[in-house]
């Protein structure tokens, strides 16, 4: 089986890995059989469900190639003040963005960043977040 990264800098598996799709018995990516099965919620879930549910973030796409972009959820923190900060791997900050938010989710850009962002190499990035009296990091 192959490790990622390769030296060529490819994200990929080899095609006999127990985590590559045709190799689940339900088609989903993972060593084990385990959440194949359905599940159902029974009964209503309120309104107010999600609130206060931490930062959710998607690296669009990832693993992040020159160009990406770094998108955030932040349910419950519509119309407050939201900073963010991007590390390198080795913790060196690369960029950052402050601004309010005018929708729970957050889309920055290489060129929408502060602090002379560079394009992004491709690579793994780390961020740390602060919207609506709360911190994520990711």
């Amino acid at each position: 089986m192959r490790s990622a990264p390769t030296v060529a800098g490819e994200y990929t598996i080899d095609s006999a890995s127990p985590a590559a799709p045709d190799n689940s018995p339900c088609g989903l990516i993972g060593a084990l059989d385990v959440g194949c099965g359905v599940s159902s919620v029974d009964g209503q879930i309120g309104a107010d469900v999600g609130t206060l549910a931490e930062f959710a973030t998607f690296a669009v796409p990832n693993p992040v190639p020159t160009g990406s972009n770094l998108r955030l959820r932040i349910p419950g923190a519509i119309g407050d003040p939201c900073r963010v900060e991007l590390f390198d791997v080795e913790g060196r900050s690369v960029g950052r963005w402050a601004g309010q938010i005018d929708s729970e989710f957050v889309t920055l850009t290489a060129d929408g960043m502060q602090g002379g962002l560079a394009p992004l190499r491709p690579g793994a990035y780390y961020f740390k977040a602060e919207a609506g009296g709360r911190t994520g990091t990711g």
